[in-house]
């Protein structure tokens, strides 16, 4: 996945960054031991996840390149004024990540070493698969391309996949925790109305 504007790193970065490994978390001032939460350690769902490029062939029917896409990473983050209710969301989290991809998930660790605390999960295809089979919005995209759709079409395609996986995350996850679709920067409010609106979700939710 691409981190920066400037650099693309690799599934095995992206696994020495959630696993701690010494030159892959300069970012972090005291970095501990992330907690395995579910699944495999993520060098290990990184290493199935090559296997399964290795093992499978493009639309042509030619050897997937080296850099195709073949490992789905995800990450799940609460704020710090929420942080009580962090058990309760990182537990919905992955019930609803368990009944989303299935046997594909693979891998799902925490980390409380950062600003606010967060859930980092890992799925990899089946064999057989194409990877769009894991991404929403590269499924509806890879659709709308089959239907010979314009590029214009797959784009929205694709963004409104995302915007229904988001929006099922919201409601069987975000809003059970108080947490509100959109950031308070985005629907201009104040901070004493976000808080407000916050504490009215959760309470809709608990109800």
């Amino acid at each position: 996945g691409e981190i920066s504007k400037t650099k693309k790193h690799s599934a095995s970065d992206i696994a020495g960054e959630a696993e701690r490994k010494k030159g892959y978390c300069d970012h972090v001032a005291e970095p501990k031991q992330p907690k395995l939460c579910w699944g495999v350690p993520p060098s290990k769902a990184v290493a199935e996840a090559t296997a399964w490029a290795e093992g499978e062939k493009d639309a042509q029917g030619r050897k997937l390149r080296k850099d195709a896409l073949c490992l789905l990473a995800g990450v799940v983050s609460i704020s710090n004024e929420l942080e009580e209710f962090w058990d309760e969301h990182k537990q919905r989290t992955i019930v609803w990540l368990k009944a989303k991809y299935g046997s594909r998930l693979r891998s799902v660790v925490e980390h409380t070493d950062e600003k606010h605390p967060h859930l980092h999960f890992y799925c990899v295809p089946k064999p057989g698969e194409r990877f769009e089979t894991l991404h929403d919005g590269y499924k509806a995209s890879g659709e709308a391309k089959r239907a010979g759709k314009i590029k214009g079409a797959k784009n929205t395609a694709y963004i409104r996949a995302m915007q229904t996986m988001q929006d099922s995350f919201y409601m069987d996850v975000a809003s059970r925790t108080g947490l509100a679709r959109l950031g308070p920067k985005v629907q201009r409010l104040t901070r004493g109305e976000w808080k407000a609106q916050k504490n009215a979700k959760r309470i809709e939710a608990q109800a």
